[in-house]
């Protein structure tokens, strides 16, 4: 009993416990544009990629998916959101650069 009891506190522990050492793993299925990419767009770079400012206006699935490459390439460096001041997460960062290695699905 005293071994179940000691079994089962160790067990909560554990799911209480954040795994910061365990890796991030993106959903199996295949992203799209509409569903996925394009509300982490509007949140994390709407404020200057839009149709108000002389910038590529990435909400659009087109403008987004012509400059993919590109897309790809800041979010590796991190270069933008300038200072992160929008707070992008890696795994938002991810969810884009998947999004293009699969072939920029609408």
């Amino acid at each position: 009993m005293k071994y179940l009891v000691l079994m089962l506190a160790t067990a909560m522990a554990d799911m209480t416990t954040p795994h910061i050492d365990t890796p991030m793993t993106l959903p199996a299925q295949e992203l799209s544009f509409a569903r996925d990419v394009q509300p982490i767009i509007a949140n994390r770079c709407g404020a200057c990629h839009n149709e108000r400012t002389v910038l590529p206006n990435l909400q659009l699935y087109s403008v987004a998916r012509a400059n993919g490459y590109r897309l790809k390439s800041v979010m590796n460096s991190k270069r933008m959101p300038l200072q992160n001041i929008t707070g992008i997460s890696d795994i938002e960062r991810s969810v884009i650069k998947a999004w293009v290695d699969q072939g920029s699905k609408k």
